[in-house]
């Protein structure tokens, strides 16, 4: 288990319930706080963390390739948009 975006959180501040935040890599994680733990599921990537604040919990939940969505994205239709572009 990996806690880099647990350490995020914190460092960004996310520490009260109803915080969120999202981060965009080679995959998009949410993590999200809340007072209570949640059972992991069996459908969906979803998991519960204890917080570094005490009575807190980070749910959090992934999804893999979205980097590279926005890569394939950025590449198919951003650069041809910049090349109709005239200055």
């Amino acid at each position: 288990m990996t806690l880099d975006k647990q350490c995020s959180a914190l460092g960004l501040g996310v520490i009260e319930t109803y915080q969120a935040k999202i981060t965009i890599g080679t995959g998009t994680f949410v993590d999200y706080v809340t007072d209570k733990r949640i059972k992991p599921s069996k459908e969906t990537p979803i998991f519960s963390y204890p917080s570094a604040i005490k009575g807190k919990w980070n749910i959090e939940g992934s999804m893999s390739g979205a980097g590279s969505m926005l890569k394939w994205f950025k590449e198919s239709y951003i650069k041809n948009k910049l090349k109709q572009l005239t200055f």
